[in-house]
């Protein structure tokens, strides 16, 4: 997926929600995990999600 911060992975399970961030200079890779164990990653809890993953930017 395209994110502001860059090419990124979206891997959704049941109740996670895992998104892979590759670092300026491809130094390594940024990992947000989230879970919702009652309501899942769908919905409201998921777009909350996605738009906190929407927000990430890298600062010089």
């Amino acid at each position: 997926m395209d994110l502001p911060a860059g090419a990124g992975v979206r891997v959704l399970g049941a109740i996670t929600l895992d998104v892979h961030v590759l670092m300026p200079g491809a130094v390594g890779n940024l990992t947000l995990s989230f879970s919702a164990p009652l309501t899942g990653m769908s919905g409201p809890m998921g777009r909350l999600c996605d738009a906190i993953t929407g927000s990430l930017r890298w600062v010089e």
